[in-house]
């Protein structure tokens, strides 16, 4: 069985390949065996994998867990996939959670990852963060393909002010005029939704009005 498996990586790949295939009754038996893989890159893989599959009233142990994790990127991608899970009630402080982590994650291009796999699923009142987590980096083209990620889902929403908007565009203004075409095409659904909208709004703020 997975669980006897005694490299971590390899426990941890056939736990998660399993846990969609599991019988309610051997969850309880796949989540101990994720609990005893003590790498905390491959227990929260192995988690991530899991969680969607547990019965509710395991749900606030595993998010218990998961808030534990040192590693901020495991920390992130564990919350992530627990949160669609959990009672909608729970859900938003879940969700602040997640980017919380994915903000203080070290490695730049981790972190841009980390944003970029939140975006799809973030709520909108949260965008501000992501967007300014996004553009504080000393790599404009990690910022580019975070605020590539969260653009899209930016498009047509009311909460997406022109605020955020000179926000956005002044932080990524301070990489440089090269990172910041990069950024303001990574920006394009979003800035032209918003032109649609709030015609000349972006020419005003690009002349710093």
């Amino acid at each position: 069985m997975a669980r006897a498996i005694a490299d971590e990586a390899s426990r941890a790949r056939a736990l998660a390949a399993l846990a969609p295939h599991l019988p309610t009754e051997l969850l309880p038996q796949a989540l101990e065996a994720v609990r005893a893989i003590v790498h905390q890159r491959w227990r929260s893989q192995a988690f991530a994998a899991l969680a969607p599959h547990l019965p509710a009233d395991e749900q606030p142990a595993v998010l218990q867990e998961a808030l534990t994790f040192a590693d901020s990127e495991r920390r992130t991608e564990a919350l992530r996939t627990l949160a669609p899970h959990l009672p909608a009630e729970e859900q938003a402080a879940v969700w602040q959670e997640a980017l919380d982590a994915a903000r203080v994650v070290t490695y730049e291009p981790s972190r841009a990852d980390a944003l970029a796999a939140l975006a799809p699923h973030l709520p909108m009142d949260l965008f501000p963060q992501a967007l300014e987590a996004a553009c504080i980096t000393a790599d404009a083209s990690k910022c580019a393909r975070a605020l590539g990620a969260l653009a899209p889902h930016l498009v047509a929403e009311p909460a997406a002010d022109l605020q955020q908007l000179q926000m956005t565009l002044r932080m990524a203004a301070a990489h440089g005029r090269a990172a910041l075409l990069r950024d303001l095409s990574a920006l394009m659904p979003w800035l032209i939704d918003f032109e649609q909208r709030f015609p000349s709004a972006i020419e005003a703020t690009m002349a710093g009005g």
